[in-house]
């Protein structure tokens, strides 16, 4: 349950259930709103007319609870009319917040049983569990935006769950997307397209607190070149490695391989955005006990495309499961 502060400095919370950020400006607040979609934001009373013009303005969805000195008749009818959800004092504010149910928690199971379509599902050792998906290009331009855009959109489509999307790479697009798909210019760090969230413009740990509530989370890290990126890259359930599939290029692979050689490759999905088979298989022969796929073209990724569909079931093996994907399809 994420929760947001502003203006109040918690003494005694220790629920293990609640993720509590204190916002410091009305600037961080602004951000962390739209950026966390948090589940409550208590805020201390002088502070909060300008904190409920602020939610109102950003149109942002978030149960506003105002912290008072004393809860009396006059001042809930006062908040509440403002658009406060609700008033507390400042007496009890932390007793009330701990005992505080988030109906998000109580349903978990029950919407992720009805989620799976058909016989596919999810292996996770937590339930709630968030599963990691890092796409990472050897260069700038070997096609990881692409490869994570078609992994979220096929995530969402094929379990019928919400999907995070991260850009983390070093040449922004993302808030492009809405004005294709839309026509309208993105200014905002969190916007939706379909069930696929985009976060653009925030660090990846921020970004990773906003994702509690979703079953998948892609981090689209573009180039690998920065420890950090690569860090990244290899704490994910699944990374996913793109790189050109022409023959004149796959040296820039194996060099890459070769650099990161006292690093574990056998988890690395290996990816050929529009290769052929044969390029596919010449690679494959190069890099033992690493798994490689091609991509087919697949200009829209806002359209399923039946061939992609069993690339990516391929590449996604190790948290899909009840449908076999065949080896002639992209891996060996």
């Amino acid at each position: 349950m994420n929760v947001l502060l502003y203006g109040l400095v918690p003494t005694r919370l220790n629920s293990p259930s609640l993720k509590i950020r204190s916002c410091k400006s009305l600037e961080e607040l602004k951000e962390l709103t739209v950026v966390l979609s948090p589940d409550l934001l208590l805020v201390e009373e002088s502070m909060a007319d300008e904190t409920v013009s602020l939610i109102f303005a950003e149109d942002a969805f978030c149960p506003i609870i105002v912290i008072c000195t004393e809860d009396t008749v006059q001042k809930t009818r006062y908040w509440s009319a403002q658009g406060a959800t609700s008033v507390w004092t400042l007496l009890d504010w932390e007793d009330k917040l701990s005992e505080h149910q988030s109906p998000h928690h109580v349903n978990t199971l029950e919407k992720e049983e009805t989620s799976i379509l058909s016989n596919r599902s999810v292996i996770s050792d937590i339930d709630e569990e968030t599963i990691v998906i890092a796409v990472g290009g050897i260069c700038e331009g070997a096609g990881s935006t692409h490869t994570a855009l078609l992994i979220s959109n096929f995530l969402a489509r094929t379990f019928k769950t919400k999907v995070a999307l991260w850009e983390g790479g070093n040449r922004p697009c993302f808030r492009y997307l809405e004005y294709i798909q839309r026509g309208e210019v993105n200014k905002k760090s969190r916007f939706e397209i379909n069930d696929v969230t985009y976060f653009s413009g925030i660090p990846s740990e921020l970004a990773e607190a906003a994702t509690d509530s979703f079953r998948f989370f892609v981090m689209d890290l573009g180039s690998l070149n920065t420890d950090a990126h690569f860090k990244l890259f290899n704490k994910a359930k699944i990374p996913i490695l793109c790189a050109s599939g022409a023959e004149w290029r796959m040296v820039e692979l194996l060099q890459f391989c070769q650099k990161h050689s006292t690093t574990r490759q056998d988890r690395w999905k290996i990816v050929l955005p529009l290769a052929n088979e044969n390029s596919r298989e010449e690679t494959a022969d190069c890099l033992k006990d690493r798994l490689v796929f091609s991509i087919p073209p697949h200009s829209d990724v806002y359209k399923q495309q039946q061939d992609s569909d069993q690339m990516l079931e391929g590449i996604l093996s190790s948290v899909i499961h009840g449908r076999k994907v065949k080896k002639k399809f992209g891996f060996f």
